[in-house]
């Protein structure tokens, strides 16, 4: 009797969570990589149910306990099931089906296309306004669904990415992490593919393990943590299963991500034991306070204790006094665009690509090039051109092309081809000058313009600078809550720094940022007589090594703190 009770106990107790039974066993034992592909095998065998049937499922897959469809980009409208997709002319006009990692980036296989583990239903135009920008974070959104549900923006620097990205809702983000960590690991034959694309090159590597870019895993093992497995998930994930025959083990086992890409890689997964890890602990973000200690070379950088912090790092930007020369920094005539001005060229012969101009819609003509057609709309991209951190003046001439009235728009664009700003003008057989101010990102500038709205381009001018340069270091594994700088720059005085805090596991967001002035003393003296007014006995190079006391010819000599320095 006693052995055939032993033999039920076992039999009920190597079950998996949610009723998976023995359907996740192959992965028993497998840690980091190992486990990671074991899980492959397990969930990447399952039913394509095609794109275009996709929202015969959602009623099982994705419909909320009061009937309507689960929306998680928008909250504009409850949309019932059976109604049409509508448009996407404003927010909730219409819906339709989202891919959560974009179509682009997998170049559209079929059954990633059609997988309903990340095909959900979403507000079209929110849809849209994403387009296929990464999940990210955002402290000046450029755009806000309703309510401030989701965002479109420039990413958070402090996370390790420049460019523009959307931001899901909080309620949410741990569902998203989670099913891109199910993405990765269900198509782990192809995910090393997904980083040619431009755009999910800045979330993927070409590695099938580390297949995520450092920030990007971070920023998705943060949202998990602190957005936990939801009921919502659990009833979604069991309705797949049933659907398309294969399940999301993130979200049968909380925080699976940390025995793959965590902290928890040396650790043997067990399908029917299993605990998952200890939760990360997150320092809290630190306080910044002024700094103390002032002088002409130094100052000291202060902050509050954090909790859970065991050690700090401090940044250092320094900002210089003077500002970076403008300067030109390409030019094209299309000289060699020697084409019939009939025949389309895409990239703008191979002249103009091999010097990495690329573009649609256009058409080299006896040493012009001709934008757009009747039938088809023009854009010509320049090359990746490094960042100025100030201005970027772009001087081009353009011709008229009939009667054409046409609008040309000029837009200054981030290294993922993300426009940051934009101007129209109008062609009028003439050279046109626009300043972008405020470009401090590599960058590349785009010609636009509609179907039968042609022109011909001359000249291309494009002349940047006048930024305040930067230089910015990090300060790590600090014990105290103060840092002292020393031997700053004489031919500096603006400073800022912030902190954050970590511990072994986890770092916290950069702290509040202070800014610090010190007082230099500078007097500039701009000519050879002017400086011989002043009898001037001794005079210094900026490394403070003195210098010969005669003079040598100079148009320029600085006085520092009562010492004279030539420049």
């Amino acid at each position: 009797m006693f052995f055939y009770a032993s033999l039920i106990s076992v039999f009920a107790f190597a079950q998996g969570p949610h009723n998976t039974g023995t359907y996740y066993k192959n992965a028993d034992g497998q840690k980091g990589a190992a486990l990671k592909s074991a899980l492959y095998a397990i969930i990447s065998p399952h039913k394509n149910l095609g794109y275009n049937n996709l929202e015969d499922y959602y009623p099982q897959t994705d419909k909320t306990p009061d009937g309507y469809m689960w929306d998680m980009y928008s909250v504009k409208k409850k949309w019932t099931y059976g109604q049409s997709h509508g448009g996407n002319a404003s927010e909730g006009a219409g819906w339709n089906k989202e891919h959560s990692v974009p179509q682009s980036w997998f170049n559209e296989q079929a059954t990633i296309k059609a997988d309903i583990m990340h095909v959900i239903p979403t507000d079209s135009y929110v849809n849209n306004r994403r387009g296929n920008v990464p999940f990210g974070e955002t402290k000046n959104p450029q755009w806000s669904s309703y309510n401030g549900f989701s965002k479109l923006g420039d990413c958070d620097k402090s996370l390790g990415y420049n460019g523009t990205i959307f931001e899901p809702n909080d309620e949410y983000k741990g569902d998203f992490a989670r099913i891109y960590f199910y993405m990765v690991t269900c198509y782990e034959n192809s995910v090393s593919t997904w980083a040619s694309h431009n755009v999910a090159s800045h979330c993927f590597t070409k590695d099938k393990y580390n297949c995520f870019t450092d920030w990007f895993l971070k920023m998705l093992l943060r949202w998990s943590e602190n957005d936990p497995v939801s009921q919502k998930e659990i009833d979604r994930n069991n309705a797949v299963y049933k659907c398309q025959g294969n399940r999301n083990p993130f979200v049968d086992y909380p925080q699976l991500e940390q025995y793959i890409w965590g902290k928890t890689t040396t650790k043997a997964f067990s399908y029917d034991h299993y605990d998952g890890p200890t939760p990360i602990v997150v320092p809290d973000v630190p306080y910044a306070v002024d700094a103390t200690g002032i002088s002409e070379n130094g100052f000291t950088a202060n902050w509050e204790y954090a909790e859970n912090a065991n050690t700090y790092s401090v940044e250092l930007t320094e900002m210089s006094m003077g500002t970076t020369e403008d300067r030109t920094v390409l030019v094209e005539t299309f000289e060699k665009c020697d084409g019939s001005g009939s025949v389309e060229n895409d990239e703008c012969n191979s002249y103009m690509d091999n010097k990495g101009w690329t573009g649609s819609g256009l058409f080299p003509d006896k040493k012009k090039l001709r934008m757009s057609s009747a039938k088809k709309a023009s854009s010509l991209i320049s090359p990746l051109l490094n960042n100025p951190n100030g201005h970027v003046i772009v001087k081009f001439t353009e011709g008229k092309y009939n009667t054409d009235a046409t609008t040309i728009t000029v837009c200054v664009m981030d290294a993922n081809e993300t426009v940051r700003d934009k101007k129209n003008v109008t062609a009028s057989d003439s050279t046109h000058i626009i300043t972008f101010e405020g470009v401090d990102y590599d960058y590349k500038i785009s010609f636009n313009s509609e179907k039968s709205q042609r022109y011909y381009m001359f000249d291309i001018e494009f002349v940047a600078g006048g930024g305040t340069a930067t230089v910015v270091k990090v300060f790590d594994d600090i014990y105290d809550l103060n840092y002292t700088f020393t031997g700053l720059d004489l031919m500096n005085n603006k400073y800022s720094y912030r902190v954050k805090g970590a511990n072994a596991e986890a770092s916290s967001e950069w702290s509040n940022s202070i800014s610090v002035v010190l007082p230099t003393g500078i007097e500039e003296i701009e000519s050879q007589s002017t400086v011989n007014s002043q009898q001037s006995t001794a005079v210094y190079n900026l490394q403070g090594q003195r210098v010969n006391s005669k003079l040598p010819m100079i148009d320029r000599i600085l006085i520092i703190n009562g010492r004279k320095y030539i420049r």
